[in-house]
């Protein structure tokens, strides 16, 4: 079943109690959860794919902005899924 949690901030996490993939969203695809903006409305459905767990790459990337007059940005945890 799909379980709908409001995670404050005005965002809400999609995911299945059943440890299915997702599919819908934006851009329209699979997911193992969903992340949204509560005020997009976004619909998913639960699959018969089983969420993987056994494969995990987590990336950390340094991106430097300061010379279009932005602070640094980091991003940490992104991770990749392999259907």
């Amino acid at each position: 079943m799909i379980v709908q949690e409001d995670i404050g901030n005005n965002l809400v996490r999609t995911y299945s109690d059943q440890d299915m993939m997702i599919q819908g969203g934006f851009p329209e695809g699979l997911y193992a959860e969903a992340i949204d903006p509560i005020s997009a409305g976004r619909t998913y459905v639960e699959t018969d794919i089983p969420v993987p767990h056994d494969e995990q790459v987590v990336t950390q990337i340094d991106l430097s902005a300061s010379s279009f007059g932005y602070p640094t940005v980091q991003v940490i945890g992104a991770s990749t899924i392999t259907l």
